[in-house]
């Protein structure tokens, strides 16, 4: 067993501040806890940090990254993506497994999942 973890996740962005607030906004993280420096920008997501540097042009775009996180509202999420931007990729989905997924293109063509346990969210609306 390894103690590894993920700890960071970097986002390389030709649009730098459009990449960030993108993220800020999809995702509805607090102003306050944004942390901005010369060619770079990120926040804590969960047990990760997020950040977002400006690329020099050597890294590979658009798509470079498929990035997906458990949210508590998929289809709201979703469509505040689109209306930021985004692309659909998969539009919101039940899998055979029990979850529901979506995920969209972000403004630089990396890949932004949404996934959504049922057992949670039938357990959050029968509150």
């Amino acid at each position: 067993m390894t103690n590894a973890a993920i700890d960071t996740g970097i986002l390389f962005a030709t649009d730098l501040a459009g990449l960030s607030r993108f993220y800020v906004e999809a995702l509805r993280i607090d102003e306050d806890e944004v942390v901005e420096e010369d060619g770079h920008v990120g926040f804590d997501l969960g047990d990760i940090y997020l950040g977002f540097d400006q690329s020099d042009g050597s890294h590979q775009h658009p798509g470079a990254v498929s990035f997906w996180v458990r949210v508590d509202d998929l289809d709201e999420t979703y469509e505040r993506c689109l209306t930021l931007g985004a692309t659909s990729l998969i539009e919101p989905v039940e899998r055979p497994w029990g979850d529901r997924l979506a995920a969209v293109h972000d403004p630089e063509g990396n890949v932004l999942g949404f996934s959504l346990r049922q057992d949670e969210s039938r357990a959050a609306s029968s509150e």
